[in-house]
């Protein structure tokens, strides 16, 4: 779950260049992605479903490295 906490994080910031938002996204980023995602494993991949409200999206994981959005 951590590499994908990270890849997300990653993410939002590369795209916000203001570095209170990148100061504040890597302090609570993490527990709050972590908090809304749930990962299911797989041999060589995982499948993770972030809850957004009453939607949730869905992410395929390959090898801890590589995230594809469903």
């Amino acid at each position: 779950m951590e590499n994908y906490s990270e890849h997300v994080i990653n993410k939002v910031t590369d795209t916000n260049d203001v570095g209170l938002f990148k100061g504040i996204a890597n302090s609570l980023g993490k527990s709050v992605i972590e908090a809304v995602t749930t990962r299911h494993n797989y041999v060589i991949f995982s499948v993770f479903t972030v809850k957004n409200g009453e939607s949730s999206s869905h992410v395929l994981g390959f090898l801890n490295s590589v995230f594809i959005e469903l």
